[in-house]
């Protein structure tokens, strides 16, 4: 019973993963994320052996987002996490960038068995509300349901807004310019100057 329990929890887990990389690789897609690692591991400094071991890292321009799955969000489990939390924002910190780490769990109408969801639930918000109203010190900043995590990855900083809304203005300087000019402006035109401003 106890081992056909482990089974099923692991094509559970299994399951989370692939959703959450499906989603990863739509994001990546549509370039709202730069890019992302599959089981990143990372050793503590000065030490050899890869220890610590989030689900995924996700690269944003200003930000490195690592994302820990997990399908049941006892406080035992989010003890576990806390100290992969701790390692890779120690590892990382001369990064020069934002890191933020997230408990990624499925959907809260998919959390558990139909037996415990109500009991996962209460797990939940009672170990998010330790997090987010600071009862305790922790290296994770949040813990998000899936459709929560993708709304989270899917927002662009203010530097980010900034910078898309100058770029804007900029092309449409530039559009302006060359058809007072006289010389149109063709979509061959406008991606090499895209690509110039990229570069």
């Amino acid at each position: 019973m106890h081992k056909k329990s482990n089974s099923s929890k692991s094509r559970s887990g299994n399951r989370l993963n692939q959703i959450v990389e499906e989603a990863l690789t739509g994001l990546k897609e549509k370039g709202t994320i730069q890019d992302y690692i599959k089981e990143p591991r990372y050793a503590h400094k000065g030490y050899s052996y890869p220890q610590y071991r989030p689900d995924f890292v996700i690269f944003k321009k200003d930000e490195t987002v690592f994302v820990d799955n997990t399908t049941t969000i006892r406080s035992d489990r989010v003890k576990q996490k806390q100290f992969d939390a701790f390692g890779v924002k120690h590892a990382l910190s001369h990064s020069g960038k934002a890191i933020t780490y997230y408990i990624a769990i499925p959907d809260l109408c998919h959390l558990g068995t139909e037996k415990t969801n109500e009991k996962e639930i209460s797990h939940y918000e009672r170990e998010k509300k330790k997090i987010s109203e600071k009862h305790i010190f922790s290296f994770i900043d949040d813990i998000l349901p899936f459709s929560q995590l993708i709304e989270s990855l899917s927002k662009t900083s203010v530097a980010e807004d900034v910078e898309q809304s100058l770029f804007l203005k900029e092309t449409l300087i530039q559009a302006k310019k060359e058809i007072k000019e006289g010389k149109g402006y063709t979509s061959d035109e406008m991606r090499k100057f895209i690509q110039k401003r990229d570069s």
